[in-house]
């Protein structure tokens, strides 16, 4: 009866650990990576996910502080290992300059009067012979010109043969970014700019310039991500010495879906290098064999 027991209790207890373990990798994957940017004379980004900072600029002043404490450590730990490494580098260097004093005068001599090897027996470029030796008449000389033309061309197609194939590894990514992109969430997208200028003329052009270039890549993302705008308001101020900006907005894309496309965008590109390397494989074995010298 008491085995019964501790039989369904261990049994009820893999269930509900099992269960909090699905619950947690459901609550990473669903979770979404968030960007929070704003420009208000100056960038600043915020990268968030679930309740943790992953990056943040310009920092914040514990952080600043607790980065440059971090470096003052690093730093006092380079310097005290660079000082105990000068300190065994000038031992030995004392240890040499002694064993050189040691060396007798007729040691310096046999030194200096070692006899250098013959000319006649240095190896040269051709194996100690002349050119016509080494290689028989002047026809059977190899053309180092057409050698190297020949290297250039084979080099030639082996580049042009892997553009292409990094071109239809892109094409065959390219359906997987789609789909990541349009998975990218932008929310809350604030645009406040108040055009100015000192010449009324100018201030004008500047106007439909940045009217032209704001809807312009509004739509661009309207049509790439999923957007959603709060209000984008652009407005001229002719009284105003320079124009004034102001934007903001919250990126979010989940987890699972960045490792999901990521996923299909490399067995992608592997199931097109593979059908490379077996395309090479069938021009290799059907190339005709090379005639024996």
């Amino acid at each position: 009866m008491l085995l019964d027991v501790l039989i369904i209790a261990g049994k009820i207890l893999l269930i509900t650990i099992g269960t909090i373990l699905s619950v947690i990798l459901i609550l990473f994957l669903t979770t979404s990576v968030t960007l929070h940017v704003k420009y208000d004379n100056g960038l600043s980004l915020k990268v968030k996910y679930l309740f943790f900072t992953i990056f943040m600029s310009p920092d914040s002043p514990g952080r600043t502080n607790r980065r440059k404490r971090k470096e003052k450590k690093k730093k006092a730990k380079e310097e005290k290992q660079f000082l105990k490494q000068q300190r065994k580098t000038d031992k030995l260097r004392r240890k040499r300059k002694r064993a050189a004093h040691l060396k007798t005068a007729g040691d310096r001599r046999a030194k200096k009067g070692k006899s250098t090897q013959p000319p006649q027996q240095r190896s040269s470029e051709y194996g100690g012979q002349t050119r016509d030796q080494a290689y028989g008449s002047k026809s059977e000389i190899p053309d180092p010109a057409r050698k190297a033309s020949k290297a250039d061309t084979e080099g030639d197609t082996k580049s042009k043969a892997d553009l292409k194939l990094i071109m239809r590894m892109l094409d065959k990514a390219k359906p997987h970014i789609k789909r990541l992109f349009k998975k990218i969430r932008i929310t809350g997208l604030l645009v406040d700019i108040m055009v100015g200028g000192d010449d009324a003329a100018k201030t004008a052009i500047s106007y439909g310039i940045h009217c032209t270039a704001v809807n312009g890549f509004i739509g661009f993302l309207g049509k790439t991500v999923t957007l959603k705008t709060d209000r984008v308001a652009i407005k001229a101020d002719f009284d105003l010495e320079k124009t004034d900006y102001f934007a903001r907005a919250t990126v979010k894309l989940r987890l699972s879906t960045l490792i999901r496309c990521a996923v299909w965008c490399a067995l992608a590109v592997k199931g097109e290098m593979e059908g490379n390397d077996i395309q090479k494989q069938k021009q290799d074995q059907n190339k005709p064999p090379k005639k024996a010298a």
